[in-house]
């Protein structure tokens, strides 16, 4: 399966309004990916000269390749996305169908300052537990929405980038045409071309 979005790129640069520099940054991504496709991919304005592409593969898994002027990047989403008549359906195979209560639980948890920049598990199951209670018509228990915390934080998003990057072309070191793998700058590493994809 491929699923080809055009997005405008008003709705682009929302999607995209930060650097990808750690996990929480790929989940936020994740997030706000779905949370285009379930309610604003289709009032999209799609007669806008920008348009940048998102294109959904479906392998053994699901990966989201974002198509702009000079980059592709791609990651692997943890979850399943259906096509439908009438838009797009995400779902976790152990917690169910995503509705935008869940995904909005979720953008509170990975936006957090008291959850993401805690290293006592202890905290932050508690303050995870402080977010879940303005949610009292959830289906999901607090120990669904741990486990997916977990899972998330701790998900190997097979995060590869190809850029052209003239404005720091330097050589070998940082050649013009170049993938770029893993996204943390004390890991990340360079793969150079001779020349540009196709």
């Amino acid at each position: 399966m491929k699923i080809i979005i055009n997005v405008s790129e008003n709705y682009y640069e929302q999607l995209l309004s930060f650097t990808i520099r750690s996990s929480i940054d790929n989940v936020n991504l994740i997030l706000n990916f779905i949370d285009y496709i379930l309610n604003y991919h289709c009032h999209d304005d799609l007669n806008n000269s920008s348009i940048h592409k998102i294109a959904i593969i479906k392998n053994e898994g699901f990966r989201i390749i974002f198509q702009e002027p000079n980059k592709i990047f791609s990651i692997c989403l943890p979850f399943k996305i259906t096509l439908l008549e009438n838009g797009f359906e995400v779902s976790d195979k152990k917690i169910g169908k995503i509705s935008n209560q869940e995904l909005s639980l979720l953008k509170r948890i990975f936006n957090s300052q008291n959850i993401c920049n805690l290293t006592d598990p202890l905290e932050v199951y508690s303050n995870i537990e402080e977010i879940f209670e303005d949610y009292p018509d959830l289906t999901w228990s607090t120990e669904d929405i741990w486990n997916k915390f977990i899972n998330l934080m701790t998900y190997d998003f097979g995060y590869i980038r190809f850029d052209e990057d003239a404005k720091n072309a330097n050589g070998k070191i940082h050649p013009l045409f170049h993938f770029d793998l893993s996204y943390c700058n004390h890991a990340t590493y360079k793969f150079g071309l001779n020349k540009n994809l196709s």
